[in-house]
């Protein structure tokens, strides 16, 4: 008898099927169906809902991308896809449409088309202020960061709309920079930061509550002024943040004469961080950070008289101060080269 065959005598009804297996004999797993559903699983309407509303609530819109997954891990794009085409094929029910349709449903997939991703971008910059986004930032799922690198690869290659170039402008006068993406970002929370402290002036080690390393940054401008894009120094001026008067100044410094020029020298910078130029009134005293009084004003009306009084040196670290030799023409006078003149800070 074969080790499988079950004795007669234990023989089960033909309605029962044993579960004995043979050992020696492969495991059959039933085929699978051939038929499929053309609906894969959509999961809870209420949960899918809850997901898409809270979408629209927060980009207030309903362009979900096709790969994109909610907070929670549903996968809202997909689903929505599913919704298209439920919709398409009259499989979905009046109520959900009209819950959909609540909610501001596309019912056709839009396209990638320029107007639709400009909006996205808007409200990218609306929420940081900048249109710098890095290569990966995205907004409600859409790679709002590639886009904008695509945006400034055809303008430098001449081939982006002059209208679309605008429009982007519109949105950031700056997102297509003459300096580097990086800086603009920086720039951002170094603008951010002022209006909401009232200053820029922080510790080297400062650092945002994102781990930023902002007070870096910002006394490295300061540092390095002189060198920076045209640009780069009118928007650091902007926001308050002029050169460091020490990087300005490259005469000897252990001498009478930088001693006597030194206060003007702080005086001056510390009126250009505040008003952005130095157009300074005849009158004006600025009181430095030692508490000394510093009569700019007179100081100043005296050097543009007779700038040739001041060293090479001293000019330069003037002229570094956006120092206006002839404010009535605003443009600088061209000095013939001095030695050690007295400064006239007397």
């Amino acid at each position: 008898m074969s080790p499988c065959r079950t004795p007669a005598a234990t023989r089960l009804e033909p309605s029962v099927r044993s579960t004995t297996t043979c050992p020696n004999e492969p495991s059959r797993s039933p085929k699978p169906s051939a038929w499929r559903s053309p609906f894969p699983p959509t999961g809870d309407w209420d949960h899918a809902h809850a997901s898409a509303t809270a979408y629209r609530d927060t980009y207030g819109h309903l362009d979900v991308p096709a790969d994109y997954g909610s907070p929670d891990g549903f996968a809202l794009g997909e689903w929505i896809g599913h919704q298209r085409t439920r919709h398409t094929i009259g499989r979905l029910s009046p109520e959900h449409r009209a819950a959909l349709d609540d909610l501001g449903m596309l019912w056709s997939p839009p396209g990638e088309n320029f107007p639709r991703m400009l909006d996205h971008a808007r409200a990218w910059a609306a929420q940081h202020g900048h249109l710098a986004p890095p290569h990966d930032a995205t907004h409600g799922g859409h790679r709002v960061g590639r886009w904008i690198a695509e945006c400034r690869h055809k303008a430098k290659a001449g081939t982006l709309a002059p209208g679309y170039e605008q429009a982007l402008t519109d949105i950031d006068s700056w997102w297509n920079p003459p300096f580097t993406v990086t800086w603009r970002r920086f720039y951002a929370h170094a603008k951010a930061h002022v209006e909401q402290h009232g200053t820029g002036h922080v510790p080297n080690a400062y650092k945002t509550e994102d781990g930023i390393p902002l007070g870096q940054w910002i006394n490295r401008q300061r540092n390095r002024f002189t060198t920076l894009h045209p640009a780069q120094a009118q928007l650091l001026l902007a926001i308050h943040l002029g050169p460091d008067e020490y990087s300005v100044y490259d005469g000897e410094r252990r001498t009478a004469r930088y001693a006597e020029f030194r206060p003007y020298l702080i005086a001056s910078a510390a009126y250009l961080n505040r008003e952005g130029d130095l157009r300074v009134p005849r009158g004006h005293v600025e009181t430095i950070w030692n508490g000394q009084e510093v009569r700019l004003g007179t100081w100043i009306r005296k050097i543009r008289k007779a700038p040739e009084k001041l060293t090479v040196e001293e000019r330069t670290a003037m002229e570094s101060l956006y120092m206006v030799w002839d404010p009535t023409l605003g443009t600088r006078r061209t000095l013939r080269p001095s030695g050690a003149e007295e400064a006239g800070t007397s």
